[in-house]
């Protein structure tokens, strides 16, 4: 087994390639059942899938990657991919300056991904950026790809669950599955058993964001694969999400992840 070259680096048919600063942003297409065999790359890399579906087997196993799945391969990791019956279409960038700050960080990855209705948003951002770029283009994805890799990085402490308290975890389950009109600080303090200060502060100290930010921010996760997965209305997303309605959900996202829900689905519902 091999790294891939800079002619074959990421298979499929490349659509486009250019360069931002320490970065190369691309996008390719696969054909339905394309298999990619075991393999790793020279330099970390951020990806997203904007349609179709495959499944990667990877050191931690194997997943399925559906539309908006998103996904920070650190380098040198081994993976394998099976495209299945719609092929695929997907976006990325490499960092490609060994001496960044990003490089660095992903070295520290272990292949997440990244359940994040913000990441989401913000490589919607950037695939936008990239499909009409100008002379700001390369300063603007640099900064948006700086933002996913934070996230990024954050995302990872949220899934890494080693030494965490019994309680804690059950408070953010608590979050993940009851709308947020139905609870309060002091009601999770009392389910979980904790003081309500000493949860907030916990909290806060582990996920880097307060117990109302993190409920946002998850209620922007389940929107959002909605919104890339399915044809459900925008009215119905917003209830299924947690939101009050579509309104609200239409601000939410637009300041969580720079576009309205109808933009962000139609970059992975195109025709």
């Amino acid at each position: 087994m091999r790294p891939e070259s800079d002619g074959e680096r990421f298979h499929g048919t490349v659509l486009k390639q250019w360069g931002a600063g320490g970065l190369r942003v691309s996008e390719s297409v696969y054909p339905p059942g394309a298999t990619i065999d075991r393999h790793f790359h020279l330099h970390p890399y951020f990806c997203i899938l904007l349609r179709g579906s495959y499944r990667e087997k990877y050191r931690g196993g194997v997943r399925e990657c559906q539309p908006a799945t998103a996904l920070l391969h650190p380098p040198g990791e081994v993976h394998e991919d099976h495209f299945l019956g719609g092929g695929g279409h997907i976006f990325r960038f490499e960092i490609i300056d060994t001496d960044s700050g990003m490089y660095s960080a992903c070295r520290r990855t272990d292949t997440p991904e990244l359940r994040s209705g913000r990441v989401r948003g913000l490589a919607a951002r950037l695939y936008r950026e990239s499909c009409d770029p100008d002379h700001f283009s390369p300063l603007a994805a640099e900064a948006l790809a700086l933002e996913i890799i934070g996230e990024a990085i954050r995302d990872e402490s949220f899934r890494n669950k080693s030494g965490i308290a019994r309680w804690l975890v059950e408070a953010t389950e608590l979050l993940h599955e009851t709308l947020p009109e139905s609870l309060t600080v002091a009601k999770i303090a009392d389910v979980v058993g904790v003081h309500p200060v000493h949860l907030a502060r916990v909290f806060r100290l582990r996920y880097g964001c307060s117990i109302g930010e993190y409920a946002r921010n998850w209620r922007v996760e389940v929107a959002s694969r909605q919104l890339a997965r399915t044809t459900k209305p925008i009215a119905e997303i917003a209830t299924i999400a947690g939101f009050a309605d579509q309104s609200h959900l239409c601000r939410t996202l637009k300041a969580v992840g720079g576009m309205t829900p109808s933009e962000f689905r139609a970059i992975f519902q195109r025709r």
